[in-house]
């Protein structure tokens, strides 16, 4: 996804959004996902940083030790920065041909991405009713930006793209639960406007070789572990409160606020 443009780092928790009228500030949805355990993630650094030290042994048997290990430990991130780059150029061009807008100057690299989009819009005739939607759900206090609303046989479905070449994983469907309880769109000067009605969930996963929209399953659980991954957050950024008074003697007494905690 692109930089949401309502959207700015918090040092403390990450990606936030504000509203420019009311100056309400809101943790992301990718924020919010990102506390769950992603267990499929560790073997993945894992094989990384081993394909790497195998595939590049030569060049790294000259260097010093420190600066062996410093290249193995960043392989990992080296692979996912360039794929996040990646996905965000083909969402921003994407953008633009679901908008009518003219795409200039984007790399040789995304046309076979964008001719596997326009492949999909060929075959499904898509009526765009939202682009890169900032939503706003202020009941649980949380935003996002969804990638489209589109209109396909006369349902609506809230579309988020994938460009990754290991598939579509399934988090995406906390991702979208939580983009589909949105209850407003909220414009860039702070006009807020209905949510338009959502009957199905999809994942446009976009390749160079390419494309397959994989239907997400609306689901009352999903929702249930968004919300709870929504209260994690909220813990987490409130984790220094945890503890109250330090006893060390017997002249000390715990005191009735430290007892209910």
């Amino acid at each position: 996804m692109t930089q949401p443009r309502l959207a700015r780092q918090n040092c403390s928790i990450g990606r936030v959004y504000r509203n420019p009228i009311t100056g309400e500030e809101a943790p992301s949805i990718t924020t919010i996902t990102g506390m769950l355990n992603k267990a499929a993630l560790a073997p993945w650094y894992a094989r990384e940083a081993a394909e790497y030290a195998v595939s590049s042994w030569s060049e790294l048997s000259s260097l010093p030790e420190r600066e062996r290990i410093d290249l193995i430990k960043a392989a990992p991130r080296r692979t996912s920065e360039a794929a996040a780059t990646l996905g965000s150029n083909v969402h921003a061009a994407v953008e633009k041909l679901a908008t009518g807008q003219t795409l200039n100057g984007h790399g040789p690299e995304l046309d076979t991405f964008l001719d596997q989009f326009g492949d999909f819009c060929a075959t499904w005739n898509p009526e765009f009713i939202a682009a890169e939607a900032t939503i706003w759900n202020r009941a649980h206090e949380y935003a996002g930006t969804l990638d489209a609303i589109v209109s396909i046989a006369g349902r609506n479905y809230l579309v988020d793209y994938k460009t990754g070449a290991s598939g579509v994983w399934p988090d995406v469907q906390l991702q979208l639960e939580g983009l589909a309880h949105g209850e407003f769109i909220l414009h860039e000067d702070g006009a807020e406007l209905p949510m338009p009605h959502i009957d199905a969930l999809a994942a446009l996963h976009l390749r160079p070789e390419g494309w397959e929209l994989v239907q997400v399953h609306r689901c009352e659980t999903a929702w249930r572990a968004f919300l709870g991954a929504r209260a994690a957050l909220t813990w987490h950024t409130r984790q220094h409160q945890a503890f109250g008074k330090r006893l060390h003697g017997a002249a000390d007494q715990p005191t009735t606020e430290g007892e209910a905690a």
